[in-house]
């Protein structure tokens, strides 16, 4: 299995996974944030499949149509032995055995789960603590990550002691070793492992000799190649506002990755007042004021985690991590009416708005 990164190809810092029932994403898969596009050309043969607990497909030009089941099967065994590996559900699996020991000793991980886990923790030191894996118990106290739903919204005194066993920097990593130095301390991956299973698998089709597919893990994509001469994959997003309709579509070049992050995927309603499945980890808390973030990167795993961090920091703080993390974009939808596009940062020819909303377009700078 091929790695995801190679030398040169980003700085250091571009270099969790959350487990949703299956009826939920079988009605979710016509209305993803990001979904292919229409076409009045041929279209691009697709095959959708479950897998990580979400909808998955693979995209292949129509003239590589009788190579899609092979497709299909190297990126199905890729996931699933990564979700066997990965699973917070599965007792067996690392990463619940690394959570069961914490407080207690370091433990022997394999190289690809030290990767991961020293990529979620510079994506902590690049956001200021707004992307942290950490997050898990606290979600679970909100009521998300399958627990039960609660009745009345946490008080900040009832959230407070759960901040001491919030901080990624509680996962100590050696050269073949990880430990969580508290007890209590739990890693879930799901805003890093879709982006990361994503790129395992673009490099797994580039060792078996495909150089043309578009690979989608719950509307995290990554291109490879092109769907036709002289064209990028295009890329509808979603207004979510309403589902059944777009904001514009973005093009997908070689080796570009997209990713969404957004207040309709899952939330609850507490008293009348929905709350969304993003926490903001300095304050244990839901975040408020936005509806969306897509993220374009030059791999799958930067745009999964950044789409979790700059909904966390919003349009206008997240301007400096944009400005760390180059060939990256954003395309944010704040939570408010009228409706409103900020893009981030200039240029925005990335990203064409649907006409009707070409006049709330607001390219965002310092």
């Amino acid at each position: 299995m091929g790695m995801p990164f190679r030398k040169g190809m980003q700085s250091p810092y571009m270099n969790v996974v959350i487990y949703r029932n299956f009826l939920f994403y079988t009605a979710l898969i016509l209305s993803l944030f990001c979904f292919p596009a229409c076409d009045t050309r041929r279209p691009a043969p697709k095959q959708s499949f479950m897998a990580m607990g979400t909808v998955g497909s693979v995209s292949l030009p129509a003239r590589d149509a009788v190579r899609l089941g092979a497709a299909v099967a190297i990126v199905t065994n890729v996931l699933r032995n990564l979700e066997a590996r990965y699973s917070v559900y599965r007792p067996e699996s690392e990463l619940s055995q690394l959570n069961a020991r914490a407080g207690n000793a370091p433990q022997p991980v394999s190289p690809e789960l030290r990767e991961i886990l020293a990529l979620a923790k510079a994506y902590g030191d690049l956001s200021g603590g707004a992307f942290d894996v950490t997050i898990g118990p606290l979600m679970k106290l909100w009521g998300f990550n399958q627990n039960r739903p609660r009745v009345n919204p946490l008080t900040p005194d009832q959230v407070r002691p759960f901040l001491d066993k919030i901080g990624y920097r509680h996962i100590v990593l050696s050269n073949d070793t990880a430990f969580l130095d508290q007890a209590g301390v739990q890693v879930d991956l799901g805003g890093i492992a879709k982006g990361y299973a994503i790129d395992r698998c673009y490099a797994e089709l580039l060792n078996h000799g495909f150089s043309n597919a578009l690979i989608n893990l719950g509307g995290n994509m990554r291109a490879l190649g092109t769907p036709a001469k002289d064209r990028a994959w295009k890329i509808a997003v979603r207004n979510p506002f309403q589902p059944d309709k777009s904001l514009g579509t973005l093009d997908l070049s070689n080796g570009q990755a997209v990713a969404t992050s957004g207040h309709y995927e899952r939330f609850v309603t507490l008293n009348g007042r929905r709350y969304a499945h993003i926490i903001d980890p300095r304050t244990g808390f839901p975040v408020s004021g936005m509806a969306g973030v897509t993220v374009l990167a030059h791999t799958a795993v930067d745009a999964d985690a950044l789409s979790t961090t700059l909904f966390v920091l919003g349009a206008q703080e997240s301007l400096t991590t944009l400005k760390i993390t180059p060939g990256c974009a954003a395309l944010f939808v704040p939570d408010q009416q009228p409706l409103e596009i900020r893009i981030a940062p200039r240029p925005a020819d990335w990203f064409s708005p649907a006409p009707s909303l070409a006049d709330r377009v607001i390219l965002i700078n310092e």
